[in-house]
């Protein structure tokens, strides 16, 4: 079975289409050819077998649909079994795909909550978001129902596309196992006054951006350190925006915490374990928005494979997660003492680290782990193309509108 995979916006070595899809596809004897934007040198030392097929980045925004335009021709000249697609900018070439490829099976990896993921672009005008948003909502299932195959992250996603009709399959972000190796196998240990003065090492993995809580995490390191504990707190991201760091920055050193505050670089998926393993709590502090209630953190596993507990909003399905498992605290993440107060318990408590973290390690072992999802990933693929072999390959319907068309009106009959 030979797999495309397409992305217009993320990286060659994004950590769910490289490390997780694209890899274990490969390892398991499919072809995969990644096709996405630009394609750093350090992608093809790590090739583990796949094609890459670059197209070229834009620089900006505006210019996007030049980068969509190519994904799609270097789509047609990629005779594949399954394009599999993971960018909502990408729905008509999905779509036009399902009408040229009619052999082919076409995916859609819905990755989040779109439409209200545009409530809170910061580049969109607040006024029209939510206009913008109903709109969105009201194109992706339309060409969805246009599609072979949905594949989603978290149930509640998955329950938002159930009346589309098209077949879907639940592939959850779990880390996978042969990447993070000897990591699952240390337990995380805090021992006062011992080592860097003792220090209480706050980690923080994931986007720098105002929605993320970053402002609430800053000011409960200021409160920690007020109540006279000794903790550092270590940041690892890209900005979004980079306009945002400035601010960031200012606040830090308007607390004074220039010293105990460290920003890192992107760290590649593959060398983010020894940065975990070096903190005592991983803290996501998400604000309570509508895209982060129906989302389960993809860093929240990474926490739990590196032995951190974890202290997280109270919220959502990520907050319902961690106490069902119990490796870590919920707390309300818009009071920064209600976050100091979390990481406070852990501090205070070396015993309660270790045990948490040596469950999530567990649990990440046994059950949430990468390799429990990929051969769902395989299955559905498979009975995907029976399908269509069984119908003589697939006639998509024509483009679909915004919104549904009055009885009778324009109706153009279909052949399945």
């Amino acid at each position: 079975m030979h797999v495309a995979m397409l992305s217009s916006v993320h990286p060659a070595l994004d950590m769910r289409i490289y490390h997780r899809e694209a890899k274990y596809l490969a390892a398991r004897g499919h072809r995969v050819t990644l096709i996405v934007p630009a394609l750093p040198t350090e992608a093809l030392a790590h090739s583990n077998g796949i094609a890459f097929r670059p197209v070229w980045k834009a620089p900006a925004r505006p210019w996007r649909w030049i980068t969509v335009a190519q994904v799609f021709l270097t789509a047609l000249r990629t005779p594949a079994d399954v394009y599999h697609f993971h960018d909502p900018e990408l729905l008509p070439v999905g779509w036009l795909l399902a009408r040229l490829r009619r052999a082919s099976l076409v995916v859609y990896d819905v990755h989040e909550d779109f439409p209200q993921a545009i409530l809170n672009k910061y580049w969109i005008d607040p006024r029209l978001r939510r206009g913008i948003s109903r709109l969105a909502d009201r194109l992706e299932k339309a060409l969805a129902r246009r599609l072979h195959l949905l594949v989603h992250v978290t149930e509640p996603i998955y329950d938002k596309f159930r009346r589309t009709a098209t077949p879907q399959v639940l592939v959850k972000n779990y880390p996978p196992l042969q990447e993070i190796g000897a990591a699952l196998a240390r337990p995380c240990r805090y021992v006062p006054d011992s080592g860097a003065g003792g220090m209480f090492r706050i980690g923080y993995a994931g986007g720098l951006a105002e929605i993320r809580g970053v402002n609430q995490l800053i000011e409960a390191v200021a409160v920690l350190i007020r109540r006279g504990h000794p903790v550092e707190c270590h940041l690892a991201g890209p900005w979004a925006p980079e306009s945002y760091r400035k601010d960031v920055e200012n606040l830090v050193h308007s607390r004074g915490l220039a010293d105990r505050v460290f920003f890192h670089p992107v760290i590649p998926y593959e060398r983010i374990w020894p940065f975990l393993q070096q903190m005592h709590v991983g803290v996501i502090p998400n604000q309570p928005l509508t895209q982060y209630e129906v989302a389960l953190a993809r860093r929240l596993f990474d926490y739990m494979a590196a032995g951190l507990p974890v202290v997280t909003h109270d919220f959502g399905l990520g907050g319902e997660f961690v106490r069902h498992t119990g490796v870590g605290l919920t707390v309300n993440v818009t009071r920064p003492e209600a976050i100091a107060d979390g990481i406070e318990y852990f501090l205070a408590r070396p015993a309660e680290v270790a045990r948490m973290g040596a469950r999530g390690q567990r649990l990440v072992r046994e059950q949430y782990n990468w390799e429990s999802q990929i051969d769902g990933l395989i299955a559905a693929y498979e009975q995907g193309l029976a399908r269509l072999r069984r119908r003589g390959g697939f006639v998509a319907e024509p483009f679909p509108g915004p919104f549904p068309a009055r009885a009778g009106a324009g109706r153009v009959p279909q052949t399945r």
